[in-house]
């Protein structure tokens, strides 16, 4: 991806910073990082905690190298902190890049990817219409797209057309016409209407291929919550789009003759399946993901979800060799690694891959990493909460939970975050308060066997042995399902936390307890 702003050019793929006239301006590496960092993030604000993990990967750094690094920037791209014409200042916060920002894709990487992993999904993102108050809406409607476009574009696996281009076609309404004018898959559209003191914002996500609407919605406000209401509606339409382009792309794959598709549709068809949480399911993706790379040899995000398909192998216990799974899990994500070291996907899979090893400390890293390139990626903010909390930071679950949840409302790890409340409670003899989170993980859509375990067990410790029961009958239900999967999954890297262990009174005093009466769901004396 190439980020162009003012008379400068950032290429991510070859690493520089070029002005317009196509000179090359050298930069050092962490100071090329920070520009990134800044440029990604746009006019939101990139505070100093957030700078530390990407570059110093969370060392201790003093606020004069901070400075230092930013000072550089600035000049490499004609500003400086008296000007702050594109990084400002935000004092006591961190920094904030005003300049607009469009993207675009490298045209020799295009090329590549077309003739050997096919068409990656594309989506222009059209200035929204203004109703009502026009003055205000005017403003906000193109400033709401421009976030938009800078947001979709850190998901990295979405061709994102440039503001410059998707803005010469407002009034266009017609979804082929779009689709002549730009080549694209899919367009985001949409309404904003200020009227009195209320703000409506209606976006419409359309097929240019079908012509059909495959996600709309509205959001409502009070517009003295307008910067707030913008930042809701970007991070729900992101989510939004995250999951319902890949599944509508599977639904096209699943149309067309299997001799015909590309790499890009077998990777749809494996996500399709992924979230399933089936050993079956998980079978497929693999072959789908396995198709996608007998097409595409380097294709990063085949690579990525064969990473998260072994994943799931090692952590609830599909097949007989667990540790088998997890060095495949960290194979696949190294090579997903080498092909697209920026990519959230590619760094989220690695991290959870070194937590499956039990390697909390790496998982950590890489999960913050992900995050970082993708403020939006709720479920790197989940995965990033739930290892934190394993290596003894617990403060940090409720509140990576709730993030994740509010980016992605109907994301399909959504049970995860709930669990992972439910979970911590339990190991602060919450009782009630775990029973229920667990019984709301349970009953949430792809909750799989190892959740029902959970609110059998959480339920139990309350003292609603009815709904234990229940529970647990759910679990053990399908065969083949060992009681054991559930305490593999939830406590094995505890063994290695001596944070955790202290931490974690109940892990250390009662599972075993709990393992052995768990068939007959006993009553346990908890207190």
């Amino acid at each position: 991806m190439i980020y162009c702003f003012g008379n400068f050019q950032l290429d991510q793929p070859a690493a520089e910073l070029r002005h317009a006239d196509g000179r090359v301006i050298p930069l050092e590496r962490q100071v090329y990082l920070l520009l990134s960092l800044l440029v990604k993030n746009g006019e939101r604000i990139t505070t100093h905690d957030e700078i530390i993990d990407a570059i110093w990967h969370g060392a201790d750094i003093s606020d004069a190298a901070i400075a230092s690094r930013v000072r550089s920037a600035r000049a490499a791209i004609g500003d400086s902190g008296v000007l702050q014409n594109a990084v400002q200042t935000v004092r006591g916060r961190g920094f904030r890049f005003i300049l607009p920002v469009t993207t675009r894709a490298d045209a020799s990487l295009t090329a590549a990817t077309t003739a050997n992993e096919g068409v990656a999904p594309s989506i222009a993102v059209l200035p929204f219409e203004a109703y009502g108050e026009l003055d205000q809406a005017r403003v906000f409607a193109p400033a709401l797209a421009h976030e938009l476009i800078v947001s979709l574009s850190l998901t990295k696996w979405l061709t994102v057309i440039a503001r410059a281009s998707s803005f010469q076609l407002l009034g266009l309404s017609n979804a082929q016409l779009m689709s002549e004018q730009l080549d694209v898959s899919y367009v985001l559209s949409g309404a904003v209407e200020i009227t009195g003191s209320n703000l409506v914002v209606s976006p419409i996500l359309t097929s240019t291929n079908t012509g059909e609407v495959i996600w709309a919605e509205r959001y409502t406000g009070p517009i003295d919550d307008i910067f707030q209401i913008k930042a809701d509606v970007t991070n729900s339409v992101v989510a939004a789009v995250e999951f319902q382009v890949p599944r509508h792309q599977a639904s096209l794959a699943l149309r067309q003759e299997i001799d015909s598709l590309d790499a890009w549709s077998f990777f749809h068809l494996g996500l399709n399946h992924i979230y399933r949480f089936t050993e079956k399911d998980n079978a497929l993706s693999a072959q789908y993901f396995e198709e996608a790379l007998a097409r595409a040899p380097d294709f990063a995000r085949a690579h990525a979800g064969l990473s998260f398909v072994a994943f799931q192998r090692a952590f609830t216990g599909f097949g007989s060799n667990r540790a088998a799974a997890a060095r495949d899990a960290l194979s696949a994500a190294e090579k997903a690694m080498e092909q697209a070291p920026d990519d959230p996907f590619s760094n989220f899979v690695l991290g959870r891959s070194h937590w499956v090893l039990q390697d909390l400390d790496t998982a950590a890293h890489y999960l913050r990493r992900a995050v970082t390139l993708n403020p939006n990626y709720a479920q790197g903010h989940y995965s990033l909460g739930l290892v934190q909390a394993l290596n003894g930071a617990v403060d940090h679950i409720d509140r990576r939970a709730d993030l994740a949840t509010r980016l992605s409302p109907l994301d399909p790890l959504l049970y995860g975050m709930h669990g992972m409340k439910a979970w911590v409670r339990f190991n602060r003899y919450e009782w009630a308060e775990a029973a229920y989170w667990a019984d709301l993980s349970a009953r949430t859509p792809g909750a799989h066997f190892l959740i029902d375990m959970l609110a059998a067990m959480t339920h139990q410790a309350s003292g609603n042995t009815k709904d234990g029961h229940t529970f647990a009958a759910r679990a053990r239900a399908p065969p083949g399902r060992q009681i054991e999967r559930f305490f593999i999954g939830v406590s094995a890297t505890s063994r290695t936390s001596k944070k955790y262990r202290e931490y974690s009174p109940c892990q250390a005093r009662f599972l075993t307890r709990l393992c052995k009466n768990f068939i007959s769901m006993k009553q346990i004396e908890l207190h």
